[in-house]
């Protein structure tokens, strides 16, 4: 039997497909769909999926997300509070029109699984860099912690109503202090 490839995007992380098709029923649950070509059926997805920042270079900063009131979530509440304020760089794309939903889990407690109907996603280092730029070291020697108990971790995800968008400059004219933002990815 010929093994056959998985494709997630064009580019993307190539995975061993199984059986004679070289597809089983639950990736083609997952959205998996045939890509016509001369040699064999290769199946590929037809959509990116955001995922984190590929080591080397960071994505540039598309907007910002500032945090207007206290984030829901698991961390302690003096922690959460410490966001407000702080405005986060946003690398990842979000749809024109309509929200991103997320099925988020807790920060604290893994086996709880939360809907976010309408979320914004901030790179962990970002968020870490933006809470010691702005003064909140209590919350980034927390969240730096934390997420080293987690190294998977590829996003933290505010809701959209709990802040504001912010064109680049705008936030920079807003915040001279993010002229000063930079953190290192390696």
């Amino acid at each position: 039997m010929q093994g056959l490839s998985f494709r997630r995007g064009a580019p993307g992380p190539v995975r061993a497909g199984v059986g004679a098709s070289g597809m089983d029923h639950q990736a083609w649950r997952r959205g998996w769909g045939w890509a016509s070509t001369s040699g064999p059926r290769l199946p590929i997805f037809d959509a990116m999926i955001p995922g984190p920042i590929s080591a080397g270079r960071a994505a540039p900063v598309l907007f910002w997300f500032r945090v207007t009131a206290v984030p829901s979530g698991g961390a302690p509440p003096e922690i959460r509070c410490q966001w407000v304020g702080v405005p986060l760089p946003v690398r990842r794309p979000r749809p024109v029109e309509g929200p991103q939903p997320h099925l988020g889990r807790d920060v604290v407690d893994r086996r709880i699984r939360r809907a976010i109907s309408d979320g914004v996603v901030v790179e962990p280092p970002d968020a870490l860099a933006a809470l010691r730029l702005f003064d909140r070291s209590d919350a980034a020697a927390w969240w730096q912690a934390h997420l080293a108990l987690r190294p998977l971790a590829n996003g933290l995800v505010f809701r959209r109503h709990e802040g504001e968008f912010l064109p680049t400059r705008l936030a920079h004219m807003l915040h001279p202090e993010l002229d000063d933002f930079a953190y290192d990815v390696d």
